[in-house]
């Protein structure tokens, strides 16, 4: 007698949808912060539940010397997210003392939910994320500049570098998520500029401040202009200034934040709302604290013999001045101020003739 055996080969069950997107949300954050310790499913003591909470991913980072912690829960659902799901997520972030938090979901989220997260509690900060927007999260340092001056710009949370130069500013910032336009409708945003101190006769701080409040009175009406009470303190002792302005015509205020370096005054001017006003002015204090400053060394020799090369063939004469005007801004950046004032000056000399032979 025979005894037949079957066997059935048992599959390993797939892992639950949620499991993978978290895993995606981790391997996404880790990119967006490579010198972050991230820790996927973190256990957290609550302070006030004095339990156990569990966070998807929990980033916890140095910026220019400050701590930040970020609670990220990766919401794997069929729905949008709703103000419930905002509103359970910030009882979390109070309990394990988080004072920044993504809300990431796959679907979407209400519009209630987006002004709920955006327009919450002041003190803590959150953003609502899908993955596909994951990959335009910038968390990258913003490099303006002017002249040879510059700085390693740090975002404040929820914000993002524009390095776009502009005719008044060197870059501009505002909320990730929402274009320039968008964030000057809603008068939540600044721009950021350069006081070159070292060859200008307004050369302090409150040399710059007397000039730019004679201006302010001539331009504004019913202007109020005030010293913030708390300007951000630095590392490095470098003197910080917040000065808040309002006129008329302004919906909500201007507030100004300047750092006084060796040889140049940083600037950032903050346009925000009223209702918003603390949240705005505590970004801009951030910013100023942790700003690095340096120093550009510009090579510019190769692109000056290529347009030295290119003047010598060309027979039009206002095309020839085009290259000159070129290279004498080029030694201008090199700080070849004799190169720079010669070339300009052929530049000036050809433009005559061509007006000379013009009107002849």
């Amino acid at each position: 007698m025979s005894t037949t055996t079957s066997s059935t080969t048992l599959q390993p069950r797939a892992r639950p949808r949620w499991q993978d997107y978290e895993q995606e949300v981790y391997e996404a954050l880790r990119k967006s912060y490579p010198d972050a310790d991230i820790t996927r499913d973190a256990k957290i003591q609550g302070r006030n539940s004095k339990k156990k909470r569990q966070v998807d991913v929990l980033i916890r980072s140095n910026v220019a010397g400050f701590s930040i912690t970020i609670a990220v829960e990766a919401k794997c659902l069929s729905r949008k997210i709703n103000v419930k799901d905002v509103e359970s997520f910030e009882g979390m972030m109070r309990d394990i003392g988080a004072g920044h938090g993504l809300l990431i979901t796959e679907v979407g989220f209400s519009q209630a939910a987006i002004d709920r997260a955006r327009n919450g509690d002041l003190e803590l900060e959150l953003d609502i994320l899908s993955v596909a927007e994951l990959k335009n999260y910038q968390a990258e340092v913003g490099i303006p500049y002017s002249g040879k001056y510059g700085a390693f710009l740090f975002p404040p949370f929820g914000w993002v570098v524009d390095i776009r130069q502009e005719s008044q500013s060197c870059a501009t910032l505002y909320s990730r998520g929402m274009t320039l336009e968008e964030a000057q409708e809603k008068t939540s945003w600044m721009y950021v500029n350069f006081w070159h101190t070292a060859d200008d006769p307004i050369s302090s701080l409150a040399a710059l401040l007397e000039h730019q409040h004679r201006g302010m009175k001539s331009w504004y009406s019913d202007l109020q202009v005030s010293t913030h009470e708390s300007p951000p303190m630095r590392i490095d002792s470098m003197k910080t200034h917040m000065r808040v302005a309002t006129w008329r015509g302004l919906e909500g205020k201007e507030v100004t934040g300047f750092v006084e370096f060796d040889g140049v005054i940083f600037y950032a001017v903050l346009f925000t709302d009223n209702d918003f006003a603390n949240r705005n002015i505590a970004k801009l204090a951030y910013m100023l604290a942790h700003l690095k400053p340096l120093i550009i060394n510009f090579d510019n020799t190769e692109q000056i013999a290529a347009l030295v090369e290119q003047a010598e063939s060309e027979d039009d004469m206002i095309a020839k001045a085009t290259c000159h005007y070129r290279i004498s801004w080029l030694f201008h950046q090199m700080e070849d101020r004799t190169n720079a004032l010669n070339t300009g000056g052929f530049v000036g000399i050809t433009i005559q003739n061509v007006m000379k032979t013009s009107f002849s």
